[in-house]
């Protein structure tokens, strides 16, 4: 019984050993954004960032109020430093916006970059 017993923890321990811990800066990015830019034709943009943990890996949403939700791609962290991209539809054509910033605590800023140039952007958690 003992031996068995034994053996049931040291299958823990490999088992857990295995499971993909965050590091404390993905940890920081992990939930719901509220993040406001200029447009790129002037006026206010506000978007939607949802960052999640998933097998060890950061991933997302980023949801814009007349363009929808698309998926984050490439998502990095490193310190408090962060980058993703998403690819955006409209009038049939696709275009890449690539987001990098910092965080610090529930705030972040950085800059969106695209065809049209770079623009920065504000954000604050909201969950």
């Amino acid at each position: 019984m003992q031996l068995r017993q034994m053996f049931a923890v040291v299958g823990l321990v490999l088992v857990s050993s295995f499971v993909p811990v965050p590091s404390e800066a993905q940890a920081q990015m992990v939930g719901n954004w509220e993040l406001s830019s200029q447009g790129p034709r002037g006026g206010d943009q506000t978007m939607t960032l949802v960052v999640e943990m998933n097998d060890g890996e950061l991933t997302g949403t980023l949801t814009l109020q007349r363009m929808g939700e698309h998926k984050l791609k490439d998502v990095s962290v490193d310190g408090a430093e962060f980058s993703f991209s998403v690819t955006l539809s409209m009038r049939g054509n696709s275009f890449e916006q690539e987001f990098s910033g910092t965080v610090d605590g529930d705030e972040m800023s950085g800059a969106i970059s695209g065809a049209r140039g770079q623009r920065v952007f504000t954000g604050k958690r909201v969950g």
